[in-house]
């Protein structure tokens, strides 16, 4: 048996909703971390998928990542393979370093409390662009600095990215929902949010201003098309989508109360902030939960 980690290793991982949903991590991708001459794994594939799976279920026993998997969109999706690589083996070593824990102890919560810092890591290295440059070459130098990787982001690092992530633009870039997809899935986490009553219903990033409504007006700053505050998960399915609507415009109760749910936004408000004109008022309600987020209820995950 080979004693370096192999697709079959992956293609494990990839089971857990934490990593990937029912896809591969491509074969260059594991070849890649192959070369990382300094993980010594182990020579028998069966015990490293065994000690992959008792890491995954410390970590889905966590409130934290229960919130995060209830969302449905794994780390894989939400940031790339090799973001979703680098955490589980990260998060496999760290396991290592602590004696291979199995059952509820003070190891496994420091376990899962180092998993919710390297998650909020690379969410920010995600969102400001740090986390960049060849796939294999990164995850080398992070997975021989590990210990550095569990370290917390600055505070004030957060701060800055969401000040500037609600007026939409971060260090003279204008944000994009890509960049800014993770952090929302984030925010719900952190704020304790997930699917209210849901079955075979996806969410997916959609704008509570529709984006058609900043075409061609000169009156309003473009950059809070794709900001922080313009934007939340909604339903997906083609019959409750709110599309291109406005909240004054949408008439079906369900779907009225999946907007006020995850946008913070009451149904008494929709007419005020479906006039384009009033986006200052939506950017001082919105920008103050964003805010209140990544600083108090952050700082409360992650110390836990």
């Amino acid at each position: 048996m080979s004693s370096k980690i192999n697709l079959q290793t992956c293609e494990y991982a990839c089971k857990s909703s934490i990593f990937q949903d029912n896809q591969l991590i491509s074969t260059k991708q594991v070849s890649e971390l192959e070369q990382n001459e300094s993980i010594k794994w182990e020579s028998d594939i069966d015990e490293l998928l065994q000690q992959l799976n008792t890491v995954c279920s410390i970590l889905l026993a966590d409130t934290f990542f229960k919130f995060y998997q209830s969302w449905k969109r794994s780390i894989t999706k939400l940031m790339g393979n090799a973001i979703a690589l680098e955490f589980l083996t990260i998060m496999w070593l760290d396991w290592k370093d602590r004696g291979c824990p199995s059952s509820v102890s003070g190891e496994t919560k420091a376990l899962q409390r180092d998993a919710r810092i390297l998650f909020d890591k690379l969410v920010f290295e995600y969102a400001t662009k740090t986390w960049r440059g060849s796939g294999d070459s990164k995850m080398s130098s992070d997975i021989k600095n590990w210990k550095q990787r569990v370290t917390p982001v600055d505070s004030e690092d957060w701060k800055n990215f969401i000040t500037g992530a609600c007026m939409g633009n971060y260090n003279g870039q204008d944000t994009t929902i890509k960049i800014l997809k993770p952090v929302l899935y984030y925010y719900y986490v952190i704020t304790n949010c997930s699917p209210i009553n849901q079955v075979n219903v996806s969410f997916d990033v959609d704008h509570i201003i529709p984006k058609e409504r900043f075409v061609g007006n000169n009156m309003v700053a473009q950059t809070y098309r794709d900001s922080l505050i313009n934007l939340a998960l909604l339903p997906t399915k083609d019959n409750i989508s709110k599309k291109a609507k406005a909240l004054n415009e949408i008439t079906d109760s369900w779907l009225k109360l999946q907007i006020s749910t995850y946008t913070g936004i009451k149904e008494a408000e929709f007419e005020q902030y479906s006039d384009i004109a009033n986006i200052s008022l939506l950017y001082n309600a919105r920008s103050k939960l964003f805010t209140i987020a990544f600083t108090s209820n952050r700082t409360t995950a992650l110390s836990k």
